[in-house]
């Protein structure tokens, strides 16, 4: 079971600093914009059976100016392993309409590759992988 928390969809509109401009306990700081989608994970993580891995997918990165940076893709990526995930799923943008990938052979393997060294669990990275 993966909980997708990226490209734009309801928890990635929490974790974003472009689209959370809440300024209740929901906003601001890395850890208020973490918290929906932690009590979310936390709620499907007690009724998921234990032997069976929950997977946390998050964009690294939101492509534009102002957004998720790598400090805050390893803060989020840490929370979510913190409180159970079995892997993070690491991917990125899809968050605003005004992003500007740099899209080219494996080129959202460094966001993964930053996640991996700073958790204990599995991370998966994806996007346009070869080898040639």
């Amino acid at each position: 079971l993966e909980l997708h928390c990226a490209h734009g969809y309801l928890l990635s509109g929490f974790l974003s600093p472009l689209t959370n401009r809440r300024t209740d306990a929901y906003g601001g700081a890395p850890a208020g914009r973490l918290r929906f989608p932690l009590e979310v994970f936390d709620a499907v993580r007690e009724v998921w059976p234990p032997e069976r891995p929950m997977t946390v997918r998050i964009s690294a990165t939101d492509w534009a100016e102002g957004g998720t940076d790598a400090e805050d893709a390893v803060t989020i990526a840490r929370a979510f392993a913190d409180h159970g995930a079995d892997a993070i799923d690491v991917s990125t943008g899809q968050v605003v309409a005004d992003e500007r990938p740099e899209y080219g052979r494996s080129y959202q393997t460094p966001y993964a590759d930053r996640i991996r060294n700073s958790v204990d669990v599995p991370v998966i990275a994806v996007g346009a992988i070869s080898s040639w």
